[in-house]
């Protein structure tokens, strides 16, 4: 059965406990989007470093006016009171600085837990997707940038499977493109013919990608896809049906 048409079911993380609590579905038109709202949560996060920055600046300069009023042994008893006032006021304004501070840092977890989810979003819908050497390794390096290390250990497949993207694409290709030259292809001896579609729907299921990835519940659907419509196209054939395996080949050519 094709899987080419299906929503992929991806799964979201409740902020801040980064866990990932439901599923959601997502179509494959949201790509465009996820990738800016990823961009625009890097942009936000830039922001609120800098944010950050700026209020340990402030806090820094407080500190200084503070020690040097310390120490200053020229205050008289009657400025006491005073500088008392003075110091108060300002103690109060560096707490409320380290309180915006740890606002700013709660804020920039929520927002790095969003990008985590997003690029394991975003890595799970290109594997339904024709192999590119581009994106793929976009997720990779996107994968590596993830914070929470319980979200990249449960999500480790992910990356790996971008990583065999490749080298599973070119084999497959390799493999069809013998059934498809095959001199066999076109004889209507049945015999002949269930010889050659048994060899080619063999050498397909030795291909180690069939073996640890195809059918499993990770696994990279457009592959999977294409190995339906090959292993159909051969069932067809034994039944008198021509096979051109051409389409697929197109399928599993990339730039």
């Amino acid at each position: 059965m094709m899987k080419k048409s299906k929503y992929i079911l991806l799964i979201i993380i409740f902020i801040p406990l980064f866990s990932f609590a439901q599923n959601v579905t997502i179509s494959l038109e949201e790509l465009t989007k996820l990738k800016t709202d990823l961009d625009s949560l890097k942009h936000a996060v830039t922001q609120k470093k800098t944010i950050i920055e700026q209020l340990t600046d402030s806090i820094i300069s407080y500190n200084l006016v503070v020690s040097k009023q310390h120490l200053n042994q020229e205050i008289s008893i009657s400025k006491l009171d005073s500088l008392q006032s003075i110091l108060h006021k300002q103690d109060s304004e560096i707490q409320n600085l380290k309180e915006q501070i740890a606002l700013c840092q709660s804020g920039n977890d929520a927002l790095y837990g969003r990008m985590d989810t997003l690029a394991v979003q975003i890595g799970i819908t290109r594997l339904s997707l024709k192999y590119n050497p581009k994106y793929s390794q976009i997720t990779v390096d996107e994968f590596d940038k993830i914070k929470n290390e319980q979200i990249k250990k449960d999500y480790t497949w992910v990356k790996e499977l971008h990583v065999i993207y490749k080298k599973s694409t070119d084999k497959l290709k390799e493999i069809i493109n013998e059934i498809q030259n095959n001199p066999h292809r076109s004889n209507t001896t049945n015999l002949i013919r269930d010889r050659f579609v048994e060899e080619g729907i063999n050498k397909i299921k030795q291909l180690s990608y069939y073996a640890k990835y195809y059918n499993k519940e990770h696994t990279i659907i457009y592959l999977d896809d294409q190995i339906d419509l090959c292993i159909d196209l051969l069932t067809q054939h034994k039944k008198g049906k021509s096979a051109d395996f051409g389409n697929i080949l197109k399928a599993l050519t990339y730039k």
